[in-house]
């Protein structure tokens, strides 16, 4: 009897450690998918937050693009009232 009440208490002893080892890794496997949610959050605010710097940098390139080709008009205006050859000539007349 004595024989079987030990096999008894061992088989309970394992079986506990056993039941202890599941609810460790149970809990576990709960807060590594509560930290997933958590990276997924921060995440998706990083992708936001690339999306409206690359949005931002679009729209500075658009204006630079513009003040540029408003700048270049501005300095060549004049380049579509003469050609290169008449100003040359228009030069040369004023020299003599």
């Amino acid at each position: 009897m004595k024989t079987i009440n030990k096999i008894s208490r061992d088989s309970r002893d394992e079986e506990d450690k056993s039941e202890t080892r599941v609810e460790n890794a149970h809990q576990k496997v709960e807060e590594l998918r509560k930290s997933l949610e958590e990276a997924e959050i921060v995440e998706e605010k990083e992708l936001d937050e690339l999306r409206e710097k690359k949005k931002w940098r679009k729209t500075v390139q658009k204006r630079a693009l513009f003040l540029a080709a408003d700048a270049m008009k501005e300095d060549n205006s004049d380049l579509g009232k003469y050609s290169y050859f008449e100003k040359q000539k228009s030069k040369c007349l004023f020299r003599k």
